[in-house]
């Protein structure tokens, strides 16, 4: 009688390990012992699977919000809006007010919108909209054992990966960010910028660097303050160049040299576009150049 009790409980414990798939990955994903141990559930590593499942499923979706930035050999993703890029700051040139855009086989003209070294993350705003389903910014921060979804570049082959954010913290690289995000991700060379998106597709970081690439900056403080539910000063890309807006005569005042009479004077709006929070103008500079100015309002990205 023992011996056929023992034979049932082995049995059994068999027969669990078979119908919950856990048999060939009992170290890496424990599950309830027949003895009474405690373990990951059945149900746990069943959410868990599905969970990957989905966020690969939406694999597609991700790449076609992915762009490539081929002077720095860089990637970025559509977000917001289908004229906003989000990209990493280093893949940006010191001083650079254009960058150049790869979507498909075309190439776009980018200004710099917003750029912050510090946490290594980047706006650029393009005046012609990619026909693109952009991505959302995720403005709370992950947390230790969140699945992420990376993709990488779509200019090269890619491995699809379903990471998990490992801890939040300081890196070398990233001084002055107390909340990097330390990953599973094995990126590679060329992946700065590439989007991580969570559950709900959301980017909650972007690929920075560090050994093996797994380190990623995070994005919450930016989807913040693009959220600010305030409008800031508008600003200028650079406001060193001799760039004017033209102001309205004074009062009883003549009209201004070379009004009316078609010549071209500095401080001449050649174009404007309106998109999302930004209104991007082209305008000629006093030495008969036209130049790229910016404006951007907080608060306005939805």
């Amino acid at each position: 009688m023992r011996r056929f009790f023992a034979s049932f409980v082995a049995t059994a414990c068999l027969s669990t390990l078979l119908l919950t798939g856990t048999g060939a990955h009992a170290e890496s994903a424990p599950v309830a012992s027949c003895s009474g141990g405690s373990g990951a559930s059945p149900t746990d590593v069943s959410a868990e699977v599905t969970s990957t499942h989905l966020l690969r499923a939406e694999k597609q979706r991700v790449q076609a919000a992915t762009v490539t930035l081929p002077e720095r050999s860089c990637a970025g993703s559509v977000v917001g809006s289908p004229t906003q890029v989000l990209t990493a700051a280093h893949c940006i040139p010191d001083g650079a007010e254009l960058v150049q855009v790869r979507y498909g086989k075309r190439r776009f003209e980018a200004v710099v919108a917003l750029i912050d070294r510090i946490r290594d993350t980047a706006l650029l705003a393009l005046d012609e909209e990619l026909p693109v389903e952009p991505l959302e910014l995720e403005a709370q921060l992950p947390e230790p054992g969140d699945p992420i979804l990376f993709v990488g570049r779509v200019d090269r082959p890619s491995r699809t990966q379903v990471a998990h954010v490992l801890r939040l913290g300081r890196c070398p690289s990233l001084p002055g960010v107390s909340d990097a995000l330390f990953t599973s991700v094995q990126a590679r060379p060329g992946d700065s910028g590439a989007p991580l998106v969570n559950r709900n597709l959301r980017v909650v970081g972007i690929i920075h660097g560090g050994a093996a690439c797994h380190i990623a900056a995070p994005v919450a403080a930016l989807a913040q303050q693009l959220r600010a539910p305030r409008l800031a000063p508008a600003e200028e890309i650079a406001p060193s160049d001799p760039l004017r807006a033209s102001a309205p005569p004074a009062p009883g005042a003549g009209p201004a040299p070379g009004a009316g009479d078609g010549a071209p004077r500095a401080g001449d709006v050649v174009q404007r576009s309106a998109f999302g929070p930004f209104s991007l103008e082209r305008v000629r500079n006093d030495e008969g150049e036209v130049r790229v100015r910016l404006r951007f309002r907080l608060g306005t990205s939805e």
